[in-house]
């Protein structure tokens, strides 16, 4: 049985996607313990500060259980706009759960709505905030020696060629169902493999819709 945690914000807790993760598994047929500590807009320096009431959860909560894995994921722009402090923070996460036996894994995310007022806060263009924060994701992990799960990759490739599957609440930021559910298949396949069978989907979700998640991140499995 796997022991995976997840640590982040919003991105990660929104339609209880750690659960999505979690029936997506046992649905497979595979044992699996799932936790989490998140809060809106955390950022993971956060989580290192000892006194401070979410780094304190954070430290007894994963200190509670023996993890195989902790799923790491920034505030939604700065690994794009303050690289620097995003790459400390997570070396040092990185070097802590490792000292508690536990692997660390990037969960890249992705780029704010194209041609919103929230996009425009970043400075940047659509394609640019993508390539940011992709390449910010990928120095991270090759820094940290960690995996990493592309998700903002997906996102960007159903944006471009799958229009008619908005992964996106109507805030232009945060992820609907529909990309909830795209994030926990990804992890599914990640940490039990691309031909894992996918036997849920939240009834929100049509089977059409389903396929056309699943194949895109399969194609950008495969590069």
């Amino acid at each position: 049985m796997k022991k995976i945690f997840f640590l982040g914000n919003s991105y990660t807790f929104f339609n209880d996607m750690p659960v999505i993760f979690e029936n997506l598994v046992k649905n497979a047929g595979y044992e699996v313990k799932v936790d989490k500590v998140t809060k809106g807009g955390c950022i993971l320096r956060r989580y290192l500060e000892k006194g401070d009431e979410w780094g304190d959860r954070f430290f007894s909560t994963f200190e509670s259980d023996n993890w195989d894995y902790i799923i790491l994921q920034e505030q939604s722009k700065r690994p794009a706009v303050e690289e620097d402090e995003f790459a400390s923070a997570a070396h040092e996460l990185c070097e802590y759960v490792r000292s508690k036996g536990t692997e660390p894994v990037f969960y890249q995310t992705w780029p704010y709505r194209n041609g919103t007022e929230k996009l425009a806060t970043t400075e940047c263009s659509y394609v640019q905030f993508y390539q940011k924060l992709r390449d910010s994701y990928r120095r991270a992990a090759a820094r940290d020696h960690a995996d990493l799960v592309p998700i903002g990759e997906v996102f960007y490739r159903v944006s471009l060629h799958h229009p008619e599957i908005d992964l996106l609440l109507p805030d232009d930021f945060h992820p609907n169902i529909h990309g909830s559910y795209l994030i926990a298949i990804m992890f599914l396949f990640h940490f039990y493999g691309a031909d894992t069978p996918v036997n849920y989907r939240p009834e929100e979700i049509t089977e059409e819709e389903a396929n056309t998640i699943i194949s895109a991140i399969k194609e950008t499995i495969k590069g």
